[in-house]
């Protein structure tokens, strides 16, 4: 009996033992076995995390910076170029265009001179006494001409015109 008493009790003790310690034991357990797993999962999880997430963000930083400086690089090469054509290259085109311009136009002014000069001295001396008289002396000189051929023009068909007429009369008499 004894020994079922010690039996009882030692059941009901261990029962209460278990109670009170369950809670405890699963309480360190857990805490020892996620210390175990942060400790050595944890460190190369986050050892593997950081190093893909610093090549990402490295591949991702660079890329970055590579547009914006070529975007910005571009641009500053654009406003450079635009400026130093501005100051140089534009008012240097200006200043060999207006020379050309300037030697062309005293070209045909000087071209346009001697032609001008010309044609002026025609029309003077075309409209002088001097040519006027020449222009009369001419054509006095031509009238007298003409007025000798055209005589000499009707003495010739005068002459033909009798000669056609003795012929006639010959034929008339055969």
């Amino acid at each position: 009996m004894l020994e079922k008493m010690v039996k009882k009790e030692t059941a009901a003790v261990g029962q209460a033992v278990v109670r009170a310690i369950t809670p405890a034991m699963e309480k360190t357990i857990t805490l020892a076995i996620s210390d175990c797993f942060q400790r050595g999962v944890g460190d190369k999880a986050v050892n593997q995390l950081e190093k893909s997430v610093n090549s990402k963000l490295e591949a991702t930083v660079s890329r970055q910076i590579k547009v914006q400086f070529q975007t910005s690089g571009k641009e500053a090469l654009q406003d450079a170029l635009k400026s130093s054509m501005e100051a140089s290259v534009v008012p240097a085109f200006e200043t060999s265009c207006k020379s050309m311009f300037e030697q062309v136009d005293a070209t045909f002014q000087k071209g346009m001179v001697e032609p001008a000069t010309v044609a002026q001295l025609q029309f003077e001396s075309a409209h002088s006494p001097l040519a006027h008289a020449e222009a009369i002396s001419f054509a006095s000189s031509e009238t007298q001409t003409l007025s000798g051929e055209l005589a000499n023009g009707q003495r010739k068909l005068v002459a033909l015109a009798a000669a056609r007429e003795s012929s006639s009369a010959v034929n008339f008499d055969c």
